[in-house]
């Protein structure tokens, strides 16, 4: 069922149904949170799917407001489904595991807040913020392997 919609929804911005795109789709519309090419390739071992396949595809569901990037780590972008259900939002990248959360959707005062940032003379296409530090279960562990327990007193004193 889900291909037939996704061959529908393909045909309809006027992009080639294949056997690829419609596996793809199917994997990012199952994933709650941001994705990388990375990521899809690890998702997509049995059948295997080439890693170029779906870097070339990453662009074009762009294009087509399939997804959006969401956020850029030195050269590795990351996506979520577009839709009015994931509305714009922050992340939070841990610098320790990698992992990308998400944050809060922006209320219209944070929009005029970070918009206000930025001189009128610039043209602004898209908003992309991304923190970045450590994320509670790396802190825990940190902490654990140093011996400081979370509120930052030597265990066992």
């Amino acid at each position: 069922m889900e291909n037939t919609i996704f061959s529908e929804v393909l045909k309809s911005k006027n992009v080639s149904v294949t056997r690829s795109r419609l596996r793809l789709l199917e994997i990012i519309s199952s994933r709650e949170c941001p994705f990388s090419a990375k990521d899809l390739y690890a998702q997509a071992k049995v059948p295997p799917m080439d890693l170029a396949t779906i870097y070339r595809n990453l662009p074009i569901f762009e294009k087509h407001g399939f997804i959006r990037m969401v956020s850029k780590v030195k050269r590795e972008k990351y996506y979520a489904n577009a839709s009015v259900n994931n509305p714009p939002h922050a992340h939070f990248l841990c610098r320790e595991c990698g992992r990308l959360f998400c944050l809060r959707p922006f209320t219209v005062d944070d929009k005029k807040t970070l918009l206000d940032l930025v001189n009128r003379e610039y043209h602004i296409e898209e908003l992309l913020v991304t923190f970045q530090g450590y994320c509670p279960d790396c802190m825990n562990r940190k902490d654990n392997l140093s011996g400081m327990s979370p509120s930052g007193e030597m265990e066992g004193s």
